[in-house]
Parts: C-alpha cells; sequence; structure tokens
C-alpha cells in the first residue's frame, strides 16, 4: 500500500513524517505500506527520513482543490485517531 502526504503548503517535516509513519507502524504492524510526500519544495531535512518515506515534488495547480480541515475532520470524526495537540495560543 502506498500513502501519500500532500504537503501543499510545505508545512511538515521529516520528523513528522517519521511520527506518521511510527503510528501507523505501531497501529497497523502487519501492514506493509510506505509513504510518498509531496511537497512544493524540497524538504531541508530529506536525509532525516527513515527507510519507507520517500518524497518528491509538484507544482501548485490554482483552481484545484487542497483540502478543507473542517471537511476532513468532519469524515474522521468517527474513527478511533488520536488527535495532535491545539498548538499553544
Amino acid at each position: 500500500m502506498l500513502y501519500v502526504h500532500h504537503d501543499a503548503f510545505d508545512e511538515s517535516a521529516a520528523e513528522d513524517l517519521a511520527a506518521l509513519h511510527g503510528l501507523l507502524r505501531s497501529r497497523y504492524p502487519d501492514h506493509a505500506f510506505d509513504l510518498l510526500w509531496l511537497r512544493r519544495t524540497p524538504p531541508e531535512d530529506a536525509a532525516a527520513l527513515p527507510p519507507g518515506i520517500t518524497w518528491s515534488t509538484v507544482v501548485a495547480q490554482p483552481g484545484r482543490w487542497e483540502g478543507s480541515d473542517a471537511a476532513w475532520d468532519t469524515a474522521l470524526a468517527p474513527l478511533d485517531i488520536p488527535r495532535a495537540p491545539a498548538p499553544a495560543p
């Protein structure tokens, strides 16, 4: 299985992708998967990525849907997914 993390605004870091990979691995230890991290620019910390995570770049395409946090929250609400703590004000 290949999971794609579309980091449309280049907000994630290698540490974030490693944490996501680790969470998936811990929840589903027998599941064979890799992560593909798509960004607009190359990540500065790509060397810190663990095995199983690769990255590439994609060009932004104006007019394309880039996501809605509220829509994803609604869609994922019934699932048992731990939420990240809210950022400090």
